[in-house]
């Protein structure tokens, strides 16, 4: 292995580490609408340059740490399955949807798993809850086009 690829194989290893410190940071920010739409970037992004196993362990620390750090409510922690696996959902889905386009596999991905989250809401939740209404609320659906963007333009380079 020469020295260019040991520095390239380097960043790759400071790029992860610092998407892993963001998804512990990331819900300190306390909006919904910045909190997901980088977590999903992150999450979308680590895919495509780690591949799904170690995007997978990204995928579970930011619910974690929002409960972790009182962020949550106390109500939503019996959804952080769900969005866990929402977010499992997200990154298999652009694992199997390889032989599509770049843009086309990240928004598929995202919309499947905007799907499955009102999928949860109405199977799992009563839809005069407000629990159901900020699980399923349009705010997914924007978060998912502004981090799907962002990940389009950060890795079309």
């Amino acid at each position: 292995m020469n020295l260019s690829n040991i520095r390239k194989l380097d960043l790759k290893n400071h790029l992860y580490y610092v998407f892993f410190l963001l998804v512990m940071i990331i819900p300190i920010l306390n909006n919904k609408f910045v909190v997901g739409t980088l977590v999903n970037f992150i999450l979308v992004t680590s895919y495509f340059k780690f591949g799904l196993k170690k995007s997978i362990v990204l995928s579970i620390f930011p619910s974690i740490f929002a409960v972790y750090f009182n962020i949550l409510p106390i109500v939503m922690i019996s959804v952080i399955p769900f969005i866990i696996l929402s977010n499992f959902i997200l990154l298999y889905s652009l694992n199997i949807l390889k032989n599509l386009n770049f843009k086309s596999k990240i928004f598929i991905s995202l919309f499947l798993k905007i799907i499955f989250l009102y999928a949860v809401g109405i199977f799992y939740m009563n839809f005069d809850n407000k629990l159901f209404f900020s699980l399923v609320s349009m705010h997914q659906l924007i978060t998912a086009l502004f981090s799907g963007i962002l990940a389009w333009i950060f890795l079309r380079n």
